[in-house]
C-alpha cells in the first residue's frame, strides 16, 4: 500500500521490508492492477519531512478509508523517487493477443 504525492511514492512499513530497505535500498514498486500496470523503478530512503508524512497520511485515508496517525505510525516512511517508470494497458480478457500493451507500453527515465 503506498500513495503518491509530488511524483514521489511513499509508503510506510514495519515488516522485513524495513530491513531489506535499510541494507539495499534498491526498490521496484507497482500498481495493484493487471491491467493498468504502472512500475516505479528507484530508490527508497526514509522520508525526514514531517511534512510530507502527514500529507501522506491524508492522502492514505482517502485511498483506503482508513485512519493513519503521524504519531502512530507502524514503521517508517519510505519515500522512492523514480528513476525510470514503465507503464502499459492490458485487456481485461487477456484475449487481444497483446493489441493494448503494444499500442500502450511507455517508458520514462529520469
Amino acid at each position: 500500500m503506498g500513495v503518491v504525492i509530488d511524483e514521489i511514492v511513499l509508503f510506510s512499513t514495519g515488516s522485513l521490508a524495513d530491513g531489506n530497505l535499510r541494507s539495499r535500498s534498491d526498490i521496484s514498486v507497482h500498481t495493484e492492477s493487471a491491467t493498468q500496470v504502472v512500475i516505479v523503478e528507484g530508490q527508497a530512503e526514509l522520508e525526514p519531512d514531517r511534512t510530507v508524512i502527514e500529507r501522506a497520511c491524508v492522502a492514505y485515508e482517502a485511498k483506503y478509508r482508513e485512519a493513519m496517525d503521524p504519531d502512530a505510525l507502524p514503521g517508517l516512511f519510505w519515500a522512492v523517487r523514480p528513476h525510470k517508470v514503465f507503464g502499459w494497458l492490458a485487456s481485461p480478457t487477456y484475449l487481444d493477443g497483446g493489441a493494448a500493451f503494444h499500442g500502450t507500453a511507455t517508458r520514462w527515465s529520469f
